[in-house]
């Protein structure tokens, strides 16, 4: 929701968790965000806390009684408050799964514990969403318009969101998730809490004639990354449904609504095995006007291994990660290279019952513009992978010459060798 100055607000609420914490309000600001425990009276900015006196809403009212002090917390201002409660009241409730909810305690102490409710309050605040919008596993299914299938077995393989409940700052637009192993596994996430504008795998851009359609803080050469209102979305105006997948036509909006970028996007189910799939992507961007439009982002702003933008994928936490190439092996030595592939596998939760579950994940160029941009890696930081369409340069995008890119994206289960990797993508 927000607020009548444009202010977004929203809240994560529940009973229902594993222990109580302290509440608190969360305010971003340009540059940095602070908390405000306000069963504590404690402000925390950059880990630095600071508590402060409270005023007596009760002697204050005494005191306007008596003197006619101002007050602090006057009638008129409760009711946006009331109407908030109100709504809530009027909603019908959705019942959990009991899959997914744990009793605790027994006799009169006994409640029921929803499975991750920690870490989902704190994400739908991040992302400025509902339980639902996360698609959360418990919470109220939405319907997607394309849902990428395996045409031997009809199980899903990717399912393709809209973006449209995504908060303005981290640059609404479609992408796709959950992807799935054969087998199941889920090996993409979004609006992780760390990086909220991270969605499954998307096309996005950074800097696109100065309209970020990445989401967060945008980098701005002698500033670091800082917030601006410089947020776009991208939209799909039409779907053609395929036999093996989608043709999705959409348009880049800037920040006042106009449209920067036309793009065409085509996505295709090639199912090789039982063990393993692959989904062909492309995609073409276009000036929707005359001119020539600057694809960018902070590596081509000067941010040294910053490239990112392009095709990204966000994957969900792991753990024994190998990321590799036919010739380098590890973040370091991967990040930023060109090579006929990009590999990753690790240890994924299993959906059936959350134990480690090994999967491997791969990208390769399917043509040769994009067989020369170079890979994104991150491990250290959080999980995700990517093709860097502007590594350290702007790329032009001119009606004459739009900008095409188009990959392979092989899921599998279990750990593949580089010779299996190589000959699924070939």
């Amino acid at each position: 929701m927000s607020t009548t100055r444009g202010i977004r607000v929203t809240a994560g609420l529940t009973l229902c968790a594993d222990e109580q914490v302290d509440p608190y309000v969360e305010v971003h600001g340009r540059r940095r965000s602070a908390r405000f425990f306000y069963t504590e009276d404690v402000v925390e900015i950059d880990g630095r806390s600071e508590r402060f006196e409270r005023d007596d809403l009760f002697e204050n009212l005494l005191d306007h009684r008596d003197e006619g002090v101002a007050l602090l917390s006057p009638l008129a201002a409760s009711g946006a408050f009331v109407a908030v409660i109100d709504a809530v009241g009027r909603t019908a409730p959705h019942e959990i799964d009991p899959a997914f909810v744990s009793p605790r305690g027994e006799g009169p102490a006994r409640r029921l514990v929803v499975d991750g409710i920690e870490d989902a309050v704190v994400r739908a605040v991040d992302a400025e969403a509902t339980f639902a919008e996360l698609h959360l596993p418990w919470a109220r299914r939405t319907v997607h318009e394309v849902v990428l299938t395996l045409p031997s077995t009809g199980s899903p393989l990717a399912e393709l969101v809209d973006g449209a409940g995504t908060a303005r700052s981290s640059s609404p637009r479609p992408y796709l998730h959950p992807i799935r192993t054969p087998g199941g596994v889920v090996v993409t996430d979004h609006h992780p809490a760390d990086h909220d504008w991270h969605l499954g795998v998307s096309v996005a851009l950074q800097d696109v004639d100065g309209t970020n359609f990445w989401g967060g803080r945008t980098y701005t050469p002698g500033e670091d990354y800082i917030w601006r209102d410089d947020h776009g979305r991208i939209e799909i105006v039409r779907v053609e449904h395929l036999a093996d997948g989608a043709v999705l036509d959409m348009r880049w909006i800037g920040p006042d609504g106009g449209v920067v970028v036309r793009e065409r996007r085509e996505l295709r189910v090639m199912h090789r095995d039982d063990r393993s799939a692959v989904i062909a992507l492309s995609f073409e961007l276009a000036p929707a006007g005359d001119r020539t439009v600057m694809l960018g982002g902070p590596g081509s702003n000067g941010r040294i291994g910053g490239g990112y933008g392009g095709l990204a994928w966000r994957l969900p936490a792991c753990a024994d990660i190998d990321v590799r190439t036919p010739s380098a092996r590890g973040e370091e030595a991967v990040h930023g290279t060109v090579a006929p592939w990009l590999a990753w596998s690790a240890a994924f939760a299993d959906p059936t019952d959350g134990r480690p579950a090994e999967a491997t994940v791969a990208l390769a160029p399917a043509d040769d513009a994009s067989a020369a941009d170079p890979w994104f890696v991150r491990v250290a930081g959080y999980p995700g992978i990517g093709a860097a369409l502007a590594w350290d340069r702007a790329v032009a995008a001119s009606p004459d010459a739009p900008v095409r890119r188009a990959y392979r994206l092989l899921v599998a289960d279990g750990r593949l060798t580089d010779a299996e990797v190589g000959a699924l993508l070939a």
